[in-house]
């Protein structure tokens, strides 16, 4: 959970391991339906490049609105299903670059 100004949201963090730099270069980013039992208050998700240097921010309310696929991959092979969210849809963040505290 994360706090402040009189707020609280959960926060799901993980990496993909197949972004590399700073530009996501893919048309859409997956996260796991299996990840919707973190959706059902104010949540946010933060994907992360290899290097950690660069993260995808999205909100809860666009990954549910966001269309269910089926994608196979090393853990469930015969296919899991995923939200596929459109990059137009969420904000990537440098998570590494100075803050400006004026």
């Amino acid at each position: 959970m994360v706090s402040g100004k009189a707020r609280q949201f959960g926060c799901e963090v993980e990496v993909k391991t197949q972004w590399h730099g700073a530009e996501f270069a893919f048309p859409t980013l997956h996260i796991a339906l299996r990840k919707r039992k973190f959706m059902s208050a104010p949540s946010f998700f933060m994907v992360f490049n290899q290097g950690l240097t660069h993260a995808a921010l999205v909100n809860r309310h666009v990954i549910l609105a966001s269309p269910l696929i089926e994608v196979k991959n090393v853990t469930v092979p015969s296919g899991e299903r995923f939200y596929d969210i459109p990059a137009s849809k969420f904000t990537v963040l440098n998570v590494v670059a100075p803050l400006s505290l004026s």
